[in-house]
């Protein structure tokens, strides 16, 4: 995948289609590309916030009003969304942890596994599976496949600055990106279209 060479899979589910891949790499566009509305509905309730199904409708309900993603309402809008206590707090607790990776200084391979680590720490996804996965040879493997994936963003990283001198936005994730060496333009690349910022 990472260097576009055509694949198949056999005798089961490909390693990128695995749920607790995709919550990951979805962690990681949210972070890098908060106007994605699929990675924000994907992790806003993995591992489970509780905030509800009528509150993601507030959320997602005043998106469309607004003309605007639902990151960028639910930072702009937090306290005029209507949620109740419970899922009020806990959406505040979601973007400011979102927010604060949102920083995160990637200038080389390094920096994209550690954003990797700190995704898993921050977001306690490796309990997540363990809390949702009885069987513990399944669970980990799981967690195993959960670990290498900040490896796996700093090896797309290296073949990307190999082959274009900078970390491309396709290899962390799909919108993040960040120029070699730290510029304004690259951490334009890193956080495109970002009008807010979240309190």
């Amino acid at each position: 995948r990472e260097m576009s060479i055509p694949y198949e899979t056999f005798g089961g589910s490909s390693f990128f289609e695995r749920k607790e891949v995709k919550d990951f790499l979805a962690y990681v566009r949210l972070i890098v590309r908060p106007d994605d509305r699929l990675a924000f509905y994907r992790v806003i309730n993995t591992p489970n916030r509780g905030i509800g199904l009528k509150s993601l409708e507030k959320i997602d309900a005043a998106a469309s009003r607004q003309a605007l993603s639902p990151h960028a309402v639910a930072c702009k809008f937090t306290n005029e969304l209507g949620l109740s206590g419970k899922s009020l707090q806990s959406l505040q607790s979601f973007l400011e942890d979102v927010e604060a990776l949102r920083h995160w200084n990637l200038k080389t391979p390094d920096d994209v596994a550690a954003l990797g680590h700190e995704i898993i720490k921050k977001f306690h996804l490796a309990s997540y599976i363990r809390a949702h996965v009885k069987d513990v040879a399944s669970q980990d493997r799981k967690i195993d496949a959960l670990k290498s994936l900040p490896r796996w963003l700093a090896s797309s990283a290296s073949w990307s600055i190999s082959r274009s001198g900078r970390i491309g936005s396709r290899q962390t994730g799909q919108g993040a990106g960040a120029g070699g060496r730290g510029t304004d333009a690259s951490r334009r690349s890193i956080c495109p279209r970002r009008p807010f910022h979240c309190q």
